[in-house]
């Protein structure tokens, strides 16, 4: 996921967010991960490479206005993805039994550090140990 991630600016996490709601929606048979929240990160995310392509084609320069603009669209997006990546978190502790033990849980401090990148790790664990059945 790592190298997708750095391989796709960023763009292969909006779609793994997305895939995996569809997929926990599924799952549910109900909306678990509001489609709201996804989409609407994929809208800022979108905001944020066309303001970075602007200011890049246009060479447009004013230090003051690049630096402000990039913070608060950088807070916005940080926001959005802790959103999202605890929308997700939710979704995916719920798949688990109610008789799974505390370590098989998805910890709210690791998805705060290390956002989607952690949940694909515990999914992983999860499939590699038979907890997660994989998709069909």
């Amino acid at each position: 996921m790592i190298p997708l991630t750095i391989l796709t600016l960023g763009i292969y996490m909006n779609y793994w967010v997305h895939v995996n709601a569809i997929a926990i929606n599924r799952r549910f048979g109900c909306e678990q991960v509001s489609m709201k929240i996804v989409w609407a990160y994929w809208a800022v995310t979108g905001f944020t490479f066309a303001l970075v392509t602007d200011l890049i084609l246009t060479k447009v320069y004013e230090p003051h206005l690049i630096d402000s603009m990039m913070q608060f669209v950088d807070k916005v997006h940080i926001v959005f993805t802790l959103i999202v990546a605890f929308a997700i978190r939710g979704g995916l502790d719920a798949m688990l039994p109610i008789e799974a033990p505390n370590n098989q849980r998805f910890k709210g401090l690791w998805t705060f550090l290390f956002n989607v990148f952690y949940l694909q790790w515990k999914v992983n664990r999860h499939l590699e140990s038979g907890v997660f059945q994989p998709a069909e």
